[in-house]
């Protein structure tokens, strides 16, 4: 058996066979294995630098498959195969040093950008091992510059080198929800806060300090971006809806932060999500809610208004600042509240239908972007008639 070949250990045969198929391209032998047991029967007899194992079979199951790998053969590196909805599993696996996951279904594609990025990482040594929260720091540059690939490779490094921290789980939560795996994320990020959970009980058992005695917080901020860093005591960022839910429960804010800059629809529901999730828990509800909009999106403030939201403000900029954070929060008055920048803008124009591409006349309730002229017009306006108008006329008429 040559090194570095790959063992898939599935008790379903069209998993098996899709996974061999899947795999022939990128040139390493593939051995398959129907149950736990054939699978040690094969690690004991070849090499392998890599397993995909199924958790849920009969007999002996993936989880005691796992320990006896990672007793025996702990060079060899194992990949979860998980069903969907059992992502708790698949975070226990890699706490006994699974380096990754992948759920059913899957395509072709995602397990050979899986299987080779694990292959071809080198072993962990001891500095490796010693710096975790520089493969954080690295994960988190690679998520910024969309390199997605490279930051799942990285994630995993991270988790291997120590898989009772919860960084890396928050920033693998992340990028399922880039991807729109909203449930799956939702449960990466429980996990991690689990795992915080978990340490901070460590902590104060060990130093007798109630986690609740912390000052309420100034502001809480939850930005996916993740480019923002507080300066100041009182001040915190999250970077994941779960997250912020439990820090505002947690840690009692003065007022709560959404930020929604340049994002995927999905990433954009679910912070409509969170807001409302804010608004709806007795302790959190009456925190003051501000939503940070990064352009005007007719849509986007009703539904915000829906969930509850207190305030709205503008901010086009990407790199958002301590300050700025404090001057914005300081300055808010009630021409910032959801319904006044509700009322401000067009009642007619459906924002969210504006199609750049296709604009030829400037319509002054749209500012200082171009609206569609003619019939197409019609299409994004229910205006009768636009040229007696009085939004289309006067741009900063408030109703």
């Amino acid at each position: 058996m040559e090194k570095n070949a790959i063992l898939v250990v599935d008790d379903e045969k069209n998993i098996r066979l899709t996974l061999s198929q899947t795999l022939e391209p990128i040139g390493i032998p593939v051995q398959t294995a129907v149950n736990g047991e054939e699978a040690l029967q094969k690690l004991a007899e070849g090499q392998f630098g890599l397993v995909f194992l199924d958790l849920k079979m009969p007999g002996m199951d993936g989880m005691d498959v796992l320990r006896r790998i990672k007793d025996d053969w702990p060079a060899v590196r194992v990949i979860i195969i998980t069903a969907y909805g059992t992502i708790e599993s698949a975070v226990e696996a890699m706490k006994l040093g699974a380096v990754d996951f992948v759920q059913k279904p899957f395509s072709p594609s995602d397990i050979r950008d899986l299987a080779t990025l694990v292959l071809e990482q080198k072993p962990l040594d001891k500095d490796t091992v010693a710096d975790y929260q520089a493969l954080i720091e690295l994960s988190k540059r690679h998520i910024t510059d969309k390199n997605f690939t490279a930051a799942r490779g990285s994630i995993s490094q991270a988790i291997a080198s120590d898989p009772g921290r919860p960084e890396a789980y928050n920033l693998l939560g992340q990028l399922l929800e880039i991807k729109g795996d909203w449930m799956a994320a939702q449960k990466l990020y429980r996990a991690a806060f689990n795992i915080e959970s978990e340490r901070v009980v460590i902590q104060t058992e060990h130093d007798s300090k109630d986690v609740k005695a912390r000052k309420p917080l100034r502001y809480l901020l939850c930005d996916l971006s993740g480019r923002f860093e507080p300066e100041s005591e009182g001040e915190e960022c999250v970077r994941s809806t779960t997250q912020c839910l439990d820090r505002a429960v947690e840690g009692s804010p003065g007022i709560i932060v959404v930020r929604f800059g340049p994002m995927l629809i999905q990433q954009r529901d679910a912070l409509v999500k969170l807001c409302v999730a804010l608004k709806g828990n007795t302790q959190t509800r009456n925190s003051p809610l501000l939503a940070l909009l990064h352009e005007k999106h007719r849509g986007l403030i009703e539904n915000l208004k829906r969930a509850g939201v207190d305030f709205v403000k503008f901010f086009a900029e990407t790199r958002l600042t301590s300050s700025l954070m404090i001057q914005m929060i300081d300055g808010l008055s009630t021409d910032d509240r959801v319904e006044r920048q509700l009322t401000m803008l067009c009642p007619y124009l459906h924002y969210d239908a504006l199609d750049a591409s296709r604009e030829m006349t400037v319509c002054g309730a749209y500012l200082d972007r171009m609206v569609l002229g003619g019939k197409w017009l019609h299409e994004v306006c229910e205006t009768e008639n636009h040229l007696s108008c009085k939004y289309f006329l006067n741009p900063r008429l408030k109703s």
